[in-house]
């Protein structure tokens, strides 16, 4: 703690005396990833109703656009330190004035990280790792790793001695070092959203599921952090030290012993990325901020907006109340963006409703015709889904089967 505090009050010197906004989003748009830049600043994708930018924010907070992009897997820093985005059928770039480019067609890259050897390694929809260049070119190695009923790699990065790491389902954590062959070094059944090297060769993990966030050390020792329950991001400070964002309105910071000591923010963080001054980028879905540990973080909302949805979607929801509501009906309290579809089946989505504005009732329609189609049916049921978000980037998301009865 008291190493914590001497940390916190150093970097305060050159802090602003509270977190400041660099953009604010209007609902309906979603700050999806960030990316850290060596210069201070950061890349940012943000997606949009109908499309995706990519948002360059420089060291002093200048931020330059580039709009309607189609939507892509991840946005990564490529091996010539340009952002590249993976379209899950292409890798697009974008260039230091801001243009877009193609670097390769028909890579389904669904994660990348650069390797040892200064290519982008990504995986096929086969058992197979490739390395891309900057120019396009493409290598491919089949990949056998001794143990794994298949190699779908979810996550993948590497580490500070140049091994790269991938989180696999049907594996677990693998991996590959310089000069030696890909091994299982864990079995883990936790799943891991991102890998954040420390300085000696493992990896801080983070993941929205329990445990939330811990360790593996090069060997592939597990150390789960107590008090974590979800973790969203991860990075390392200049100091070496691991810090997680909650999604709420603190930090989380990995101590020796296990535990974690929270740090308030001024915003719902879910991404966090730290600049080579000690200053930070934490993004909320709604919002960017550049800030520093420790500083003053008042009025943070990490209230996720309450909804209510009738006829109550229940496991059995009867075709009269359907009838009378002549659909679902949607309402919300406080401004809101939604995205809300009805789903039969394999016919697919057959309702659709977006809003995106203030506080009030949105109606996801059934047509007569859709009714009494469903009526002829001897056990009807329906899928509801909905994405929904406020000003400040809290969510709900939304998921359920309904039987429908008469």
């Amino acid at each position: 703690m008291r190493a914590l505090a001497t940390m916190v009050a150093v970097l305060a010197l050159a802090a602003p005396a509270q977190a400041q906004d660099v953009f604010r989003l209007p609902l309906g748009h979603s700050l999806d990833t960030l990316v850290a830049t060596p210069d201070g600043g950061v890349w940012g994708s943000v997606w949009t109703r109908d499309s995706v930018e990519i948002r360059r924010v420089t060291p002093d907070g200048a931020v330059r656009i580039t709009p309607a992009l189609p939507p892509l897997n991840d946005l990564v820093l490529g091996p010539d330190g340009l952002p590249w985005l993976l379209s899950g059928g292409s890798i697009e770039r974008v260039d230091a004035a801001g243009t877009l480019g193609t670097v390769a067609e028909n890579a389904f890259a669904g994660a990348l990280a650069v390797g040892p050897d200064g290519t982008g390694w990504m995986q096929t929809q086969e058992d197979q790792i490739q390395r891309i260049t900057p120019d396009g070119t493409i290598t491919s190695d089949d990949v056998a790793v001794p143990g794994c009923r298949f190699f779908r790699v979810k996550t993948l990065a590497r580490a500070s001695d140049g091994a790269m790491w991938f989180f696999a389902s049907g594996c677990g954590v693998v991996r590959w070092p310089v000069g030696g062959a890909p091994a299982v070094i864990h079995q883990s059944a936790v799943y891991i959203e991102q890998l954040v090297p420390d300085g000696a060769g493992g990896m801080w993990f983070s993941s929205p599921y329990a445990p939330g966030g811990g360790h593996f050390d090069v060997t592939g020792q597990l150390t789960r952090l107590r008090g974590l329950e979800r973790a969203y991001d991860v990075a390392v400070a200049p100091d070496g030290s691991a810090w997680f964002t909650t999604g709420r309105c603190r930090l989380a910071r990995a101590n020796a012993d296990r535990t974690v000591t929270l740090m308030p923010t001024a915003i719902p963080a879910r991404q966090l990325e730290f600049a080579p001054d000690g200053g930070i980028w934490l993004g909320s879905g709604a919002r960017l901020q550049r800030t520093t540990l420790g500083a003053s973080a008042p009025g943070c909302d990490s209230t996720p907006p309450k909804v209510t949805i009738a006829p109550k979607p229940q496991a059995r929801v009867s075709l009269a109340a359907l009838r009378r509501h002549r659909g679902f009906t949607i309402t919300v309290r406080e401004p809101f963006a939604v995205q809300a579809w009805l789903i039969d089946g394999d016919e697919g989505p057959f309702a659709r409703a977006y809003h995106a504005g203030k506080a009030g009732t949105v109606r996801l329609k059934v047509s007569p015709a859709k009714l009494r189609q469903l009526m002829r049916r001897k056990h009807p049921v329906v899928g509801l889904q909905l994405e929904l978000r406020d000003r400040e980037g809290n969510s709900v998301d939304y998921e359920q089967q309904v039987r429908l009865t008469r």
